[in-house]
């Protein structure tokens, strides 16, 4: 079976659509929540509303998605996501944005949470590794040119037309959706598996993905800063080169994985994170940190889909989208940490400690992918329970 089928085409382009419309608002919602009025700490309470929402419903959704499919929730959560773009015209004070943040978190935990759930379903047994490696580009692609494009719509047109772009791209993820036929599944309710919530299955590749996101969160927050401090210009060329890097290595360790086992690609994977964090701390100009943003991008884009593709091989169909929901908290939720206490850590001390900080957090899950993952056989991975 090939991996480029109908069903998965179409996952793919609402990801992307989907992606594409976030990625549109996420550059510009501090300076919208400051022209609101807003001040700096309410910048970041509003910032967390969102996050905070998304990682406690993750679970529940994905549940929710077991029980009584994927492709409704997806809907409603396109439908409660395109509005929400909208919604931001008419929020004018912090009051308003608060809840409407925590309704735009929800949707988005609705939505790809149901998405990676449909993409595991429809990719081959045998390829599941590289298959979730091409749809996990998608989300990079976008990541790769709508920051920019986002902010260059404010300048033109101001925020009004900065949220009717967002709200005309997200449609088209809609329609993407509505086209998704979703395979006949037995109904859950009732049964044991509608009460799992978290999936305790796969608690070793979520906290595997939490301890390196950890890291990711460290970056997106305080290197522009660092960069600042170190007068070093274009410090977006960081984040492009970081996207090309995991655009790049995505497909490739998804197909080793799926031949050699997960474990095999997960620790280089891991090792690249920790030392291009190494490499990031070091008082370098912008060509090493390029090459920090090259081995940082490969580590973490073999890592990621891999580690992902192993939460879906220890659960059954039945369980998939609890695993996929307890999985992607444990992502948002290691982002949201390194960036509090990256924080912490830069206020008391300085940028190197920062990043040597979460390097070494990283690094706590070379030893635990070691013992967890490392001997599994090629074989295993691709068991379909």
């Amino acid at each position: 079976m090939g991996i480029f089928t109908r069903e998965f085409n179409l996952v793919s382009a609402s990801y992307f659509a989907l992606f594409t419309s976030f990625y549109f608002m996420l550059p510009t919602m501090p300076i919208f929540v400051q022209s609101v009025g807003g001040q700096d700490w309410q910048i970041g309470v509003v910032m967390a509303t969102f996050t905070a929402t998304s990682i406690a419903l993750r679970p529940l959704i994905g549940r929710e998605a077991d029980r009584h499919g994927r492709k409704g929730i997806l809907l409603a959560g396109l439908v409660a996501f395109t509005v929400s773009t909208v919604l931001y015209n008419y929020s004018s004070s912090l009051p308003l944005l608060v809840p409407l943040r925590a309704l735009h978190g929800a949707a988005w935990a609705a939505t790809t949470t149901a998405l990676s759930a449909l993409a595991a379903d429809v990719s081959p047994i045998n390829r599941r590794g590289e298959a979730l490696g091409y749809f996990g580009m998608f989300a990079n692609f976008a990541m790769a040119f709508s920051p920019a494009l986002g902010m260059a719509m404010l300048d033109a047109g101001g925020f009004k037309t900065l949220f009717l772009s967002a709200c005309g791209i997200a449609l088209f993820s809609l329609l993407f959706a509505s086209q998704i036929r979703e395979s006949e599944r037995p109904s859950l309710r009732g049964s044991d598996v509608s009460g799992k919530t978290l999936s305790r299955n796969v608690i070793s590749p979520t906290l595997v993905i939490l301890l390196n996101t950890f890291s990711y969160g460290s970056i997106i927050t305080y290197l522009p800063l660092y960069a600042q401090k170190q007068s070093i210009p274009n410090i977006g060329l960081f984040f492009t080169v970081y996207a090309i890097s995991v655009i790049m290595v995505r497909p490739v360790a998804g197909r080793l994985s799926d031949r050699y086992g997960r474990g095999a690609v997960i620790m280089p994977g891991v090792i690249s994170v920790v030392v291009g964090l190494l490499t990031i701390s070091l008082p370098y100009q912008l060509p090493m940190l390029l090459a920090a943003a090259v081995i940082y991008g490969l580590g973490f884009g073999a890592a990621y889909p891999t580690l992902m593709a192993l939460a879906v091989d220890l659960v059954s169909t039945d369980e998939r989208g609890a695993a996929v929901g307890t999985f992607m908290s444990g992502f948002d939720l290691g982002i949201a940490l390194g960036s509090a206490v990256s924080g912490l850590i830069l206020q008391l001390t300085d940028f190197t400690t920062t990043f040597l900080s979460a390097g070494l957090v990283s690094s706590i899950s070379i030893p635990l992918v070691f013992l967890l993952f490392l001997r599994e056989s090629p074989a295993s991975s691709n068991v379909e329970k």
